[in-house]
């Protein structure tokens, strides 16, 4: 079925379910040995991910924790029974406490933890009502084009002149082709980058140009020049893994300016990938120099 592809079916699967959810390898594209690689890693992580997701820590695996002081207390009531010394009784009681007080360090940590997975969400719901809205947009646009009785296009936005203004540009002009993850989005509310014309006109490229190449199954992009100054190119050994919608991703493009520069208001980098079922480019990190370990 599906001349040798392969669909990744998660629990709890049923035949009313979205076909999206469950990610779709094509045969086409398995041919490639890198690719098959690449889809091999992704079900064995995902495989370890619902593995741990699914067992609850508490009820099906006990916290070290828990075990440890549970067993200070045994030993603090072997003790008292035994009628052991005072300093014995002390040490091991001082022995609780500071485990006890490590344990709720740890909690403390879980629960930040858990409020900063909140805003994560939160950030990615409200960039998903904002893509929604785009495309609602935009869909009223072309529908309201046959009651104008001729085929005006939409609108065309013109480019942003401010970074307050960026968000909004990208959401209705090309909200079915580029889109930011929940990250990208909070980078662009007021990076140092000063040139925002320079991202967008970047952009506009990824939505025109790349776009139609990747539809097209056209050559390689790398090296491109998209204006003088900036070109399209490989990550190399920038290249990183990033989480979207749940699923992992290889960024291994990006939109850059000349130099070695790695000064925020002047050196552009516009990280992305490419979501082949979707057929959408993805931005994760702009508009400055993406900061790892080495730099």
């Amino acid at each position: 079925m599906f001349d040798g592809a392969v669909r990744a079916y998660l629990p709890g699967f049923s035949s009313a379910d979205d076909p999206h959810r469950h990610r779709l390898f094509l045969a086409t594209w398995l041919n490639d040995g890198a690719n098959a690689a690449s889809c091999g890693l992704w079900l064995r992580r995902v495989a370890a991910d619902l593995s741990v997701s699914s067992t609850r820590l508490g009820k099906n695996v006990v916290e070290f924790a828990a075990v440890r002081t549970a067993s200070r207390r045994l030993r603090k009531d072997s003790l008292t029974e035994q009628r052991a010394p005072d300093t014995q009784l002390l040490a091991l009681a001082q022995e609780l406490i500071d485990g006890l007080e490590k344990q709720l360090a740890e909690k403390d940590k879980e629960i930040g933890d858990y409020v900063a997975e909140v805003e994560i969400a939160e950030d990615r719901a409200k960039a998903a009502e904002q893509e929604n809205r785009s495309l609602l947009f935009k869909i009223r646009q072309l529908q309201d084009a046959p009651a104008r009785g001729d085929d005006t296009p939409p609108i065309e936005h013109p480019l942003p002149q401010d970074w307050s203004e960026f968000s909004d540009w990208l959401d209705h002009t090309f909200p079915d082709r580029v889109v930011l993850t929940p990250a990208a989005r909070r980078l662009v509310r007021n990076p140092e980058f000063e040139d925002v014309g320079a991202v967008a006109r970047a952009i506009t490229w990824l939505a025109t140009d790349q776009h139609l190449r990747r539809l097209n199954g056209g050559g390689s992009t790398r090296d491109e020049v998209i204006e003088p100054g900036i070109l399209n190119a490989y990550c190399g050994g920038d290249t990183y893994e990033t989480v979207w919608q749940g699923r992992r991703y290889e960024v291994d493009q990006h939109v850059k300016n000349g130099g070695n520069s790695h000064d925020p208001k002047r050196c552009l980098r516009i990280y992305y990938f490419w979501e082949p079922e979707l057929q959408q480019t993805v931005i994760d990190h702009l508009p400055a120099h993406r900061r790892t370990s080495a730099t």
